[in-house]
């Protein structure tokens, strides 16, 4: 269920960037789900979803997708370094869908967040829990 709810919210996200920007998904589309629809791989490793190219900036969009109305997200190792490692002319945002109920496409709703590994970026934001996992070298001696 998982994989067809986030093929789901790739697929809306692609349609929202080709009426947004007018680019079709097999041009934007990066991710290794965009298998189910063209024939060229993608690549989960990059840390978001999808590439628009605008004459001012690059929009790097990582897609988060779920069934519960619960606004709550959680990024990869990927998705954190590229969030942080954004060139000037980047901008690194995440498209949020909801499935309200379960996969009907008439119920589900996009929203458009900031990065949070960006400056003032957390304002929008809260840590849910109470830890963070963190790995370290120890040094010899």
């Amino acid at each position: 269920m998982t994989a067809r709810v986030g093929l789901a919210g790739e697929l809306l996200v692609g349609e929202w960037v080709h009426h947004q920007f007018g680019y079709p998904p097999e041009t934007t589309w990066r991710s290794a789900y965009r298998r189910t629809r063209f024939p060229e791989d993608g690549d989960d490793r990059l840390g978001y979803d999808f590439l628009v190219t605008t004459p001012d900036k690059r929009l790097l969009i990582e897609v988060k997708a779920t069934t519960d109305a619960v606004p709550e997200i959680a990024l990869g190792e990927s998705e954190v370094r590229r969030a942080q490692a954004l060139a000037e002319d980047e901008e690194y945002l995440i498209a949020f869908v909801v499935h309200a109920h379960a996969l009907d496409p008439a119920r589900r709703r996009l929203h458009i967040l900031p990065n949070p590994l960006a400056a003032g970026g957390f304002e929008y934001y809260r840590v849910a829990g109470s830890s963070m996992r963190i790995q370290f070298q120890l040094t010899a001696g």
